[in-house]
């Protein structure tokens, strides 16, 4: 079953490349993708209390342009991308930005971390050690 779904995602990804479209996720997509695949990029865009209190684990606090921008100094093009907000509108522009920026591989969390949270997926509440 993994091996059906990672294939799958493989051709997705294949296709995404060539078309420079971003993908909209459903949680468990999301899930088996940022888990499976490997050298991923995970941008939480939401502000920065609510990236202290909870995220997605290994997330990258990017809740502004300049900390996005810091960030995709050192990340190539061809990287693949997720990012999520709180709800689905935040990550929606950041997409259409990283889109317009030339970056290939880009995936949504559909609806944000609000449905991730609801239906039980894994949440990092971990204390933040470095200032954001």
């Amino acid at each position: 079953m993994k091996f059906i779904f990672c294939l799958g995602l493989f051709f997705v990804l294949t296709i995404n490349g060539f078309s420079q479209k971003s993908s909209i996720l459903e949680c468990d997509e999301f899930y088996n993708s940022i888990y499976t695949l490997n050298d991923v990029v995970i941008f939480d865009i939401r502000i920065k209390e609510s990236y202290q209190k909870f995220r997605i684990k290994d997330a990258l606090w990017a809740g502004t342009k300049e900390r996005l921008r810091s960030y995709l100094k050192d990340i190539e093009k061809n990287t693949t991308l997720f990012v999520y907000c709180e709800i689905g509108k935040r990550s929606k522009d950041c997409v259409e930005l990283l889109d317009s920026l030339g970056y290939r591989n880009v995936f949504q969390l559909k609806d944000g971390i609000r449905e991730w949270k609801k239906n039980g997926y894994p949440i990092d509440r971990s204390r933040i050690k470095d200032k954001l």
